[in-house]
């Protein structure tokens, strides 16, 4: 627990200016002063995977490493440092999204896989490349579900059905069309 308390001191400050030279140089950071709060907090998760893969007792899961990265998050924001959200894609931005799909089968695809992203409460990009037609079930009322066999946090293969959801237009026609299924 020690080396990841020292690792997140380290991080959370401001490196030595030669230091933070090298580190640029060698390709290690991209520019100068603190790393931003998502990166030190993915490193972080990269170091509990590993520990816990190996076997071996994970020091980031230790009250005093969850308390620091509480703290630090808050004193980042208090000292200015901008936590950067990415602005949610709003109505206007899907259709731009949709009208560069054109009528051939690979428009179809991408306006379809478009609408069930967003349709559904938006999908990451590794639950939408493991989706297939079959996994859509159209209910009543115009209502779909979808199955999904791994997320972010379940990658057991095991079935799950997501919250049923309405679609602007026909996804699986248009897309089950496009390919001959229905």
């Amino acid at each position: 627990m020690s080396d990841v308390l020292i690792f997140l001191t380290e991080h959370f400050t401001k490196m030595p200016d030669q230091v933070e030279d090298e580190l640029i140089c060698l390709g290690v950071k991209r520019q100068k002063g603190p790393l931003k709060y998502a990166t030190i907090k993915r490193r972080l998760f990269t170091i509990s995977a590993f520990h816990t893969k190996q076997g071996l007792k994970n020091p980031c899961s230790h009250r005093m490493v969850r308390e620091v990265m509480s703290k630090a998050r808050r004193v980042m924001i208090l000292n200015g440092v901008e936590v950067e959200k990415k602005a949610p894609a709003v109505k206007l931005v899907i259709e731009k999204l949709i009208a560069t799909c054109d009528d051939s089968l690979v428009g179809k695809r991408d306006r379809s896989l478009i609408l069930l992203t967003f349709s559904s409460g938006g999908r990451r990009r590794s639950e939408l490349s493991a989706f297939r037609v079959s996994d859509l079930e159209k209910l009543s009322d115009g209502r779909y579900q979808i199955r999904m066999y791994h997320s972010k946090s379940d990658y057991s293969g095991k079935q799950a059905l997501l919250l049923e959801f309405m679609l602007e237009g026909k996804l699986k026609e248009l897309y089950g069309s496009s390919i001959g299924n229905s």
